[in-house]
């Protein structure tokens, strides 16, 4: 239904807004239209849909499409902003646990959990059970998040084993969105071990970031094989001058151009930066313009972190995937070659599927999606 945007309340616990966001989902809605309608209660207070609300605001519309939510209970209309938070937000592996675990303690409190099995453990009733459209289940939920149930189960006891005072001491840094980095925290017993071991993790250089503390640049032989895919690169919107000195495209953009603010088309090389707010938004812009059209051919050298939402934003787009075999050497401008500890994978969007399939094969095998 149509509401007034004027008659919407705004109640203490909405998220704080991401200014950029906000302006970003502004543009897509002036293009596209909105397509998912916020909700409301049926007195017009807000329950999710906070950055489509402001954004619409921004285009100078005065009514918004809403969904009504008849439940009278706050528990529900908890739940339902969880959801919403978890499946439209850029959410770090912390709060992701955190999340899902407040789900459930208000889906107990309902009388929406059961035991099931020997082993006590529980889970979520599947949706028929629930009897509402508007609830889903721990595997819907995750799936929409582009985790696995288990991944999810993973996220909730690093969020129960970690002590409040070390996750304000992580909440801010890119060890909050890395799973490993933040089991190995809450495997220690105590908080001032953990607090040790944080502390260790914050101050090192993570070999997930692509511009920690050296820029990681694609060895020479990989860029041949993207050119030889896709007959040209006319842009690398995540670069420097040193690094277009091998991939040779068109047009770059370097940080200080800040590619996400520019437009992108054609044949795309991208080496994204691996920091967990960029990396997702590299993903979203790729996506929105191969989407459309813009671009008509791309390949993508990222870590094969096939549990994390920017990883499945890239695959949604992709028609073929090299995983190589070991691990890729990148070079650096002191020299010296770098190789990260985690594997890495080509991601090919475009039609030349066999093209790219024949090439990349001497690196690893090939999926074609």
């Amino acid at each position: 239904m149509q509401v007034t945007i004027k008659q919407i309340k705004i109640g203490d616990r909405k998220r704080s807004l991401k200014t950029e966001s906000v302006n970003q989902l502004a543009e897509s809605i002036k293009e596209i239209g909105l397509l998912n309608p916020i909700t409301i209660t049926q007195d017009k207070r807000l329950i999710s849909g906070m950055h489509r609300l402001e954004a619409v605001k921004l285009l100078g519309w005065t009514t918004i499409d809403c969904n009504v939510l008849h439940y009278n209970d706050a528990l529900h209309e908890e739940l339902i902003e969880i959801d919403e938070n978890l499946i439209r937000n850029d959410l770090t592996v912390l709060e992701q646990g955190q999340q899902l675990n407040r789900r459930d303690e208000i889906l107990s409190a309902l009388g929406l959990r059961r035991e099931v099995g020997g082993n006590g453990a529980n889970q979520f009733q599947s949706n028929s059970e629930l009897n509402s459209p508007k609830l889903k289940s721990t595997e819907d939920i995750a799936q929409e998040i582009g985790i696995s149930k288990r991944t999810a189960q993973h996220y909730k006891q690093i969020d129960r084993d970690i002590d409040d005072s070390v996750k304000d001491m992580i909440r801010d840094t890119d060890v909050a969105d890395n799973k490993t980095d933040l089991l190995k925290i809450a495997r220690e017993k105590t908080p001032e071990t953990q607090r040790k071991v944080a502390n260790h993790i914050i101050n090192k250089p993570h070999v997930t970031q692509n511009a920690g503390y050296y820029e990681w640049y694609t060895g020479e032989e990989y860029i041949k094989s993207a050119r030889f895919v896709m007959g040209d690169i006319d842009l690398d919107p995540a670069s420097s001058k040193e690094a277009n000195e091998v991939i040779k495209a068109t047009k770059f953009y370097s940080i200080d151009d800040n590619g996400l603010d520019k437009e992108w088309a054609g044949r795309v090389w991208m080496n994204p930066p691996y920091a967990t707010d960029l990396i997702t938004k590299f993903a979203q812009k790729l996506h929105k313009h191969v989407s459309n059209r813009d671009i008509t051919e791309a390949i993508i050298l990222i870590n094969n972190a096939t549990e994390t939402k920017w990883f499945n934003i890239f695959i949604d787009i992709a028609t073929a995937v090299c995983f190589p075999e070991g691990r890729l050497k990148y070079w650096r401008t002191d020299g010296k070659t770098s190789t990260p500890l985690q594997g890495q994978a080509f991601i090919y969007v475009g039609q030349n599927i066999d093209k790219f399939s024949n090439e990349f094969k001497q690196y690893g095998w090939i999926a074609k999606l």
